[in-house]
């Protein structure tokens, strides 16, 4: 059974609000332990041969910086709306911060080492501040 339609311009139910909330918040919680999970994989080879004095087995990230960087973008991409953005609030600023980290690693990768992989990963990154900054810039534009 469909249920009523609402009217153009209405605001969301309490319920609607919860579950945005969460979805939001879940989406937040995986970028955040993606980017974790990102950083020990980063320091994984250098550790592994600095502190254990052993040959690293595993070598630098490729394609897992660059779906890191598409997923966090994606995630983005996905919260645009002004009702997932008010949910949303200073992780917005995280976001960005994480999609920052992964872009000059994806870009020295991609360009000085020679990794195509990783070009997705740059795209990604720069699609994703694009879009943060993009956002950011109309939401001022409303306050005014």
């Amino acid at each position: 059974m469909v249920g009523p339609k609402k009217a153009a311009g209405t605001r969301p139910t309490d319920g609607e609000n919860s579950r945005r909330e969460r979805h939001v918040n879940i989406l937040v919680f995986t970028a955040k332990i993606i980017y974790i999970l990102t950083g020990i994989r980063l320091l994984l080879p250098s550790a592994m041969d600095d502190l254990l004095e052993i040959e690293p087995t595993i070598g630098y990230p490729t394609w897992e910086l660059s779906l890191a960087a598409v997923l966090t973008c994606a995630i983005v991409l996905v919260t645009r709306s002004r009702e997932d953005q008010e949910v949303l609030g200073t992780n917005r600023h995280l976001l960005g911060c994480i999609l920052a980290f992964y872009l000059p690693f994806t870009t020295g990768g991609a360009a000085l080492g020679g990794m195509v992989t990783l070009w997705p990963g740059v795209a990604a990154s720069v699609l994703g501040l694009l879009t943060i900054w993009l956002l950011s810039r109309r939401e001022r534009a409303l306050v005014r």
